[in-house]
């Protein structure tokens, strides 16, 4: 690509009959979210890219905005062009027989932000990202970027990311790539607030092979969640001349599926006086994800965990390299929005809180059987601070920067009293818990903050669930292989938590301790 910025696009094929065979939708449970959390009625979504073909039969009717910031002179797609937006607005908003979009009564804010000859820069990207905002768009999809230093965008387009989701209340996604590299070391895919997607391949139950994931070098964990990704169906660009749909493979796609499950959940929420806080949708979209299987077909596993203190287990990095916490999964987002059990659950339950430092919240799970799953997530900001440029508007042309160092928390699963797990991430807003329950008894689910980053009273969102049914491996030593791991210091860095009190009691260096370390095992293609 020109100037390397990426299209977050794989290949284009041939054009498809008139009627789109939709196995995509189906398979993250979005045609039957529909009938739940609805339609996406009265939500606002902002696509910012090389603009839409607004009289697409698909999509016609739903672009209710429309500005131009690449100065093409049209916020209209090229006529020769792949017709990218084109077909990311019709997963949202698709509404003609045969093809449905995740939430056809949406509305689409239309920002042209990428020029003919596929370039953008922070301005062009920056000031598209504001007027969505200030439109009113509260899911915004970006599905494009470069990794960082290699093009035109910097990592001053993440704190605007960063700075936009916490100060509009809006959730912001980002096409992880498809480069098969890192997909932390990139913008926007690594703003810390909002979304990195990845693709999943044919069949939708493993990691496409290009799509981007955590290295090992990577201090972070992205992708944060994956969805359909290759051979999915589109709104053509080109339909007047030819089919009204196409086929064609990307991250950039898979972006969109996990948008229209945000724009599903808004319009729920919203007309269900529940919170549509971004923190909270996020944490209940990572907590009810399907865990798949990476592109070499090995099963769901936090990048890096070990076994600590009387078999508990302890997990630094708590995502998987390359599916994040899994594949989005519509109606189980519904039954833990809602706290509607379904027929697989024996517990959901969520909560938006704050806490001082050394405070703890804690979360009552009850009676659980051993085979049971838990899965939980909790998420908070990092803090972007923004100094106006003199013309009293918020704009690309302000200065953004860290207010705050991140603060830091702990997830951790408790058993009459005795800690089965933690989840303790040193370098992201994220903490999860994917835990297969070995005994039965009283659980408790617990939110610790430590000492460092944030303000005085940090606000967060937390999710957990209890499956019936355990879809993960149990974590044991015997059945898993492991690996030294290190800190950077020569020894791996663990917690001891009291065995009463679920709230840290020191830090120890842990000399010689196991650590199981899952992003290792990716081929990377050549």
């Amino acid at each position: 690509m020109r100037l390397q910025l990426r299209i977050a696009i794989v290949v284009l094929l041939a054009a498809t009959s008139a009627e789109a065979a939709q196995t995509d939708v189906s398979s993250v449970g979005g045609d039957q979210s529909r009938s739940f959390l609805g339609t996406g009625r009265g939500v606002k979504i902002g696509i910012l890219d090389g603009g839409i073909d607004g009289s697409h039969p698909a999509i016609k009717g739903s672009v209710i905005a429309a500005k131009d910031f690449s100065g093409s002179g049209t916020a209209d797609d090229e006529k020769n062009g792949p017709g990218h937006a084109t077909g990311i607005a019709g997963i949202y908003v698709g509404h003609t027989s045969g093809y449905t979009g995740l939430a056809p009564n949406a509305s689409i804010i239309n920002a042209r932000v990428i020029t003919d000859s596929d370039f953008t820069n922070d301005s062009m990207a920056g000031n598209g990202l504001f007027y969505a905002l200030q439109q009113g768009a509260s899911v915004i999809n970006l599905s494009f970027g470069n990794k960082l230093g290699d093009g035109p965008l910097t990592k001053n387009f993440n704190l605007m990311i960063d700075y936009a989701a916490e100060a509009y209340g809006a959730s912001i996604l980002s096409a992880a790539g498809n480069e098969d590299d890192s997909a932390v070391n990139q913008t926007p895919a690594g703003a810390f607030n909002g979304y990195s997607i990845g693709a999943l391949g044919p069949g939708y139950t493993k990691v496409a092979s290009f799509s981007n994931f955590a290295l090992k070098t990577d201090r972070r964990s992205k992708p944060d969640i994956v969805a359909p990704g290759q051979s999915v169906s589109l709104a053509a660009s080109n339909w007047e001349k030819s089919n009204d749909f196409t086929t064609s493979s990307g991250t950039s796609f898979s972006t969109a599926y996990v948008g229209g499950t945000l724009a599903q959940m808004v319009g729920y929420g919203e007309s269900h006086n529940l919170s549509t806080d971004p923190r909270l949708l996020k944490a209940i979209l990572l907590t009810s994800a399907t865990k798949v299987n990476d592109v070499d077909g090995k099963s769901w596993a936090p990048r890096s965990s070990f076994i600590g203190r009387g078999g508990r287990k302890s997990t630094a990095e708590p995502l998987d390299a390359q599916q994040g916490a899994g594949r989005v999964d519509a109606m189980d987002a519904y039954s833990l929005y809602a706290r509607a059990k379904s027929s697989g659950e024996t517990y959901v339950d969520w909560a938006l809180g704050s806490l001082k430092r050394f405070k703890t919240f804690k979360m009552d799970m009850g009676h659980l059987n051993a085979g049971q799953e838990v899965d939980a997530t909790a998420v908070w900001n990092y803090h972007v601070g923004r100094k106006d440029n003199g013309n009293g508007v918020v704009d690309a042309g302000d200065r953004f920067f860290e207010s705050l160092p991140l603060a830091n928390f702990i997830l951790t699963l408790l058993k009459d009293g005795q800690i089965v797990a933690n989840s303790d991430s040193r370098f992201d807003n994220t903490e999860h818990l994917a835990y297969r329950v070995g005994a039965s008894g009283n659980y408790l689910l617990t939110v610790y903050r430590r000492e460092e980053g944030g303000g005085k009273n940090e606000s967060f969102a937390v999710a957990a669930r209890a499956l019936a049914t355990a879809s993960v491996k149990p974590f044991s030593a015997a059945s898993d292989t492991y690996a030294a791991a290190s800190t950077g210091t020569g020894v791996m860095r663990s917690i001891d938590l009291d065995r009463s009190v679920p709230e840290p009691s020191a830090l120890l260096g842990v000399a010689g301790a196991v650590a199981l370390n899952c992003c290792g095992r990716r081929r990377r293609a050549g």
